[in-house]
């Protein structure tokens, strides 16, 4: 008997009307509900997806100067990001000295702010041009002081330049612009770092490769939480917190992008969807065939994506690799992005690979448009998009997100084992 005729039997028995009740009274629906329907100051004065505002929040909280009572916090826990993002294999070419990568994670060094500069929308004069061009936030004028590992002391004046990007895309050659003005005879003095800053779910992509990529949600997770944790002040508090709200707020807004989602959101929700997950099944199964809101239409992928897969089966194994743990998706990621790097057309890969994407047409996709990602931007996305995630063959090419069961994912996990020799396992922990 499969698993869509026992759920379906199973749900003859299912109390539907006494289970949305009991839904609605949660407290956690409750919180989810009041949050959902609550606009932030910054969304009432519809100003929540101007760029200039989360520039200005930024410059805000990275200035020790600032009225926050932080000090020098935000800026040290800035820095540890950084740090931890030059990991990734899209920054690797962004310009961070080895000696500081170590200082700034490990946090063993002094900042002199003494004579600090932060500032917003910054007039820069390029070379050969006779416009200026602005810079979104400027950092410059503070001193890192450590001792290296030869005891020697290190001092240095650093100057960090930040590009947001919130709905649009960069201009011609911007980040190339300005990452050689941050190289310029006159700033001779200071050591750059250049930033690029993105809603995660944003289409976007930055030209300068040695720009340093970080997301809202990686802004959120290192910098703005562990800020909250230690703040003192009230009106500071509430302040970042309104933030955050703005940042996940989407009601009354087409086609907006979510920014990013505090990780109490997130655990509020994960707690939802696991409290009502038989209401959950009952809902999937019961539309499965409707012609307006049934397999393929927006409100059935949610629901879909909420108990993992179109056979209501929740199936959470973890694979070994590399010495890291990987769910399904992740896994199938990096198996894919492995066999690029060794075939690199789609023909070649495809081919290595037994025909698995021709055979299975929606697996990897070379098309991906600004509609899709707004779409995309309101559900958990159908496709692997963030930046460093694309597959790179002869173009661009995005691999789907949707690994649950009944899908070809056994078939690509024993392409990589047998062909490409990848040793993968399941973690048995």
């Amino acid at each position: 008997m499969g698993i869509c005729r026992e759920v379906d039997e199973s749900i003859n028995d299912f109390d539907i009307k006494a289970e949305i009740i009991r839904c609605c009274n949660s407290d956690k629906y409750i919180k989810l509900n009041n949050g959902i329907n609550r606009k932030d100051i910054f969304s009432t004065l519809g100003i929540s997806r101007k760029e200039k505002v989360h520039s200005k929040f930024i410059k805000w909280l990275l200035n020790p100067k600032e009225f926050h009572g932080l000090g020098e916090i935000p800026l040290k826990k800035f820095l540890q990001m950084l740090a931890i993002q030059k990991e990734n294999d899209i920054n690797k070419n962004a310009e961070i000295t080895k000696d500081f990568l170590n200082c700034f994670i490990i946090g063993n060094y002094v900042i002199d702010y003494s004579d600090i500069e932060v500032e917003v929308e910054y007039p820069i004069q390029l070379k050969n041009s006779s416009y200026p061009r602005y810079l979104d936030v400027l950092i410059r004028n503070f001193k890192i002081i450590f001792n290296n590992l030869n005891d020697e002391k290190i001092e240095k004046n650093f100057m960090v330049i930040i590009e947001n990007k919130v709905r649009s895309k960069e201009g011609d050659n911007q980040t190339i612009d300005y990452y050689n003005w941050a190289h310029y005879e006159e700033n001779k003095d200071y050591c750059p770092i250049c930033v690029f800053l993105y809603p995660k779910n944003m289409n976007t992509d930055c030209e300068s490769k040695e720009f340093l990529r970080i997301t809202y949600d990686d802004i959120v997770k290192y910098v703005i939480e562990p800020c909250l944790e230690l703040i003192d002040s009230d009106l500071s508090r509430m302040f970042i917190k309104e933030y955050l709200k703005t940042l996940s707020y989407s009601i009354d807004m087409e086609g907006e992008l979510i920014m990013a989602i505090s990780q109490n959101e997130k655990d509020l929700c994960k707690d939802f969807i696991s409290e009502n997950e038989a209401l959950f099944r009952y809902l999937l199964s019961a539309i499965r065939d409707d012609a307006e809101m049934g397999q393929g239409s927006e409100i059935y992928d949610v629901l879909d994506n909420m108990v993992d897969d179109k056979n209501i089966k929740r199936d959470n194994t973890k694979y070994k690799f590399n010495n890291q743990k990987y769910s399904k998706g992740r896994l199938a990621l990096e198996i894919v992005q492995v066999a690029a790097k060794k075939y690199n057309t789609f023909s070649k890969i495809d081919g290595a690979m037994n025909n698995i994407f021709t055979k299975n047409s929606k697996l990897l996709v070379d098309s991906y448009t600004q509609s899709d990602a707004d779409k995309d931007a309101k559900r958990t996305p159908r496709y692997f998009i963030a930046q460093g995630e694309e597959i790179n063959l002869e173009k661009k090419y995005y691999l789907t997100s949707q690994w649950g069961t009944g899908n070809v994912f056994d078939e690509l996990l024993k392409i990589a084992n047998d062909k490409l020799k990848l040793n993968i396992e399941p973690d048995e922990n």
